[in-house]
């Protein structure tokens, strides 16, 4: 282990940043109305709105994670 993190540790980086690109995706489905799973046009908007805010938060986690293992190479 060069960097210092166990293989577990980079595993879980690099699950957790495809993560937060399917929350985004699986939004932007709802918001284009290809997912609607039976609900009503403006609720499936709304819950495409919020998978996505919730997708580019995770994104925004993930990225000060990855900065901060960065920095302490």
């Amino acid at each position: 282990m060069a960097n210092g993190r166990s293989p577990l540790q980079n595993i879980l980086m690099f699950v957790g940043g495809i993560n937060s690109f399917l929350y985004i995706a699986i939004g932007i489905l709802f918001l284009l109305g290809k997912i609607t799973l039976g609900l009503d046009v403006t609720l499936a908007k709304l819950l495409g709105g919020a998978v996505l805010a919730y997708g580019l938060f995770r994104l925004y986690l993930f990225y000060q994670r990855y900065k901060r293992m960065r920095e302490e190479e």
